[in-house]
């Protein structure tokens, strides 16, 4: 165990005066500045500094505070304790930018390699409240834009009844009323939206109506309209584009309407949220019996045109006996009529 102390502190005294390790990123807002400094070394106004981009280009360099070279490369300057100013960094992402320190002799003092990494601040939050169903609803918390964005709540006052959080938005059990904040941050920018909502219930769309038709024997139709779901539904019937009949507490049920002849039928249900429709086109109910009575027609059509016929024929045969002579008909005889020579 002492041995390994020994090796261990010897490792340590062999390390250059002042050394530092890479450090945890430096996070900067897209088009903001940064100051640089060395890490771990607070003060190299006596010692040389280099500092270097991601790529390897110089970008600044000084062998002492009183004698140093500004480089145009980029957007920054050299400050008398070593540190880099990046003026403006205008590109989301990474880059890692090293600094070297020297003393006059030329021997290393520190090297440090530091990643910068530049992110898009959060903008103000927007909430928006949406119903889930009649028993729920969601407020939900959103930055339209910045990098990685994290939501955090702030619940004020109110009657929530049930409430679960799950980062960005808040589920509500129906009805509530709350005063609410929600804090979107990243690593270089915070912003926060407070609302207050009063009593809250919810409504849901309406469901696409169920039509059913059915003839009646008069000639009418029976008409039902309704929808499975959806808050305080108001129903409208519609025959041949003309509205009918309306109804907004309950669903149509058997309506009648005259089809004895083809007929449009739609029905139209709506809420504070949707409207849905849906029809039957040229639906058409026969009035019942019309049948057996043109049936009834065209047998007494047939009967008269039979007995005209059959009164013809006893003409023709009446006076054929007549030229015979005959005085007697038979009315067997009708259906043998024969020319006698």
């Amino acid at each position: 165990m002492c041995l390994l102390l020994v090796l261990l502190l010897c490792v340590l005294m062999s390390l250059p005066k002042g050394w530092a390790a890479d450090i945890d990123p430096v996070y900067v807002a897209l088009n903001d500045p940064v100051l640089l400094n060395i890490p771990g070394y607070p003060n190299a106004e006596k010692d040389q500094v280099t500092w270097k981009d991601g790529n390897g280009v110089l970008m600044g360099k000084f062998k002492n505070s009183s004698s140093y070279k500004q480089l145009t490369v980029c957007e920054c300057e050299l400050f008398r304790n070593g540190s880099l100013y990046l003026k403006r960094l205008d590109t989301v992402g990474n880059e890692t930018y090293r600094v070297e320190v020297f003393d006059q002799s030329g021997k290393s003092i520190t090297t440090a390699s530091l990643l910068v990494t530049v992110i898009v601040p959060v903008s103000d939050p927007v909430l928006e409240l949406s119903c889930e169903s009649e028993e729920r609803a969601v407020l939900t918390c959103r930055a339209p834009s910045g990098t990685d964005p994290v939501y955090s709540w702030t619940i004020y006052e109110g009657n929530i009844g049930h409430l679960t959080v799950n980062e960005d938005h808040l589920i509500f059990s129906l009805p509530f009323s709350v005063s609410v904040s929600c804090t979107a941050r990243n690593d270089v920018s915070e912003s926060t939206r407070r609302v207050s909502l009063p009593f809250v219930s919810c409504s849901v769309p309406v469901s696409d109506p169920v039509l059913e038709v059915s003839c009646l024997t008069n000639g009418s139709a029976l008409v039902s309209c309704k929808v499975e779901s959806g808050t305080n539904p108001f129903y409208s019937l519609i025959h041949n584009g003309k509205t009918v009949y309306e109804n907004s507490s309950s669903p149509l049920v058997n309506v009648s309407l005259p089809l004895s002849s083809p007929g449009n039928i739609s029905c139209s249900v709506r809420n504070r949220f949707s409207t849905k429709e849906t029809g039957v086109q040229g639906r058409y109910c026969p009035v019942a019996g019309g049948v057996a009575v043109g049936h009834i027609v065209f047998k007494m059509a047939v009967f008269v045109l039979y007995s005209s016929l059959l009164g013809s024929m006893l003409l023709t045969l009446l006076r054929m006996r007549r030229d015979e002579g005959q005085q007697t008909i038979y009315i067997n005889d009708i259906g043998n009529l024969q020319i006698r020579q």
